[in-house]
């Protein structure tokens, strides 16, 4: 029949016959599935492939991977001597909302101060704390990083150029760590909340903010 199929007029048997070699090429291409369309006026199907998503995981949603070491300091700062008290000034502690003057103690074995300022808001209805901890050797951002598996919380951040972690973010409490050096550094611990909410609405972003406001007040070693 030369390729004509009998009782098929010879053009439609040829345009049969080229729809099914498309067809054929297609499934040999790797259209395994797909949906089914009737192409009109001829009564055949062919099957063409259906666009397919895959799900995956968000970059957004994977937590971000945590160096083994912390960035180098490029201008390390001196706290020896400094007081964690004397790291606020008065105009910065009013910019703040601090109203109680700070409380010291210092541990000389191992060089570390601490400054208390306990429910510094003016509003008896607002529970605030602020802790200021300082360490002028051993206590760099190196440090921490080994010790990093004792954290439920690890968030590298950067304050004012200086790298930081948060180890703590529960909407009431933030602490934050900042290396000023390889072995020297602070952590401000801030707390606060009013009938039982939270009293920033991101409570380290406050805390990232009082730490570069003490970052000011500390001197760089030349």
């Amino acid at each position: 029949m030369n390729g004509l199929v009998a009782g098929m007029p010879p053009g439609r048997a040829q345009r049969g016959h080229h729809r099914r070699g498309l067809g054929r090429a297609l499934l040999r291409a790797g259209v395994a599935a797909g949906m089914a369309a009737v192409l009109s006026g001829c009564g055949m199907t062919v099957w063409y492939s259906v666009p397919t998503t895959t799900s995956g995981t968000s970059a957004s949603s994977t937590p971000p991977t945590v160096p083994a070491a912390p960035p180098r300091v490029d201008q390390p700062k001196q706290l020896r001597g400094l007081s964690p008290c004397g790291l606020l000034t008065e105009a910065q502690r009013g910019e703040f909302g601090i109203s109680v003057p700070g409380t010291g103690s210092r541990v000389p074995a191992n060089d570390t101060s601490w400054c208390h300022w306990s429910n510094f808001a003016k509003d008896q209805e607002v529970m605030a704390n602020l802790e200021v901890k300082t360490w002028e050797r051993g206590g760099g951002l190196p440090e921490l990083y080994r010790r990093k598996s004792e954290f439920t919380s690890f968030v590298p951040a950067t304050v004012d150029s200086y790298p930081a972690v948060r180890t703590e973010d529960d909407k009431t409490t933030c602490r934050l760590h900042v290396g000023v050096g390889d072995d020297q550094g602070f952590e401000v611990k801030l707390l606060g909340f009013k009938d039982l909410k939270p009293l920033y609405p991101q409570v380290c972003d406050q805390a990232e903010k009082i730490a570069a406001a003490m970052l000011r007040n500390i001197p760089t070693i030349r």
